[in-house]
């Protein structure tokens, strides 16, 4: 994808927010993306959380 992956793709193409990547890496240690959320994922989203 070039400099600055997918985030650098998204801006270039007129988007601001989040988004979310997974990825996994090989057994020769090289990584790949395997999905993109061009949204705000679970992961993202705060809540609220308190220590027992």
């Amino acid at each position: 994808m070039g400099k600055g992956g997918l985030g650098r793709h998204l801006v270039d193409h007129g988007y601001s927010g989040p988004f979310g990547l997974d990825g996994l890496v090989d057994a020769d240690g090289i990584a790949y993306a395997s999905e993109s959320n061009i949204r705000r994922t679970a992961t993202t989203t705060p809540t609220p959380w308190s220590p027992g």
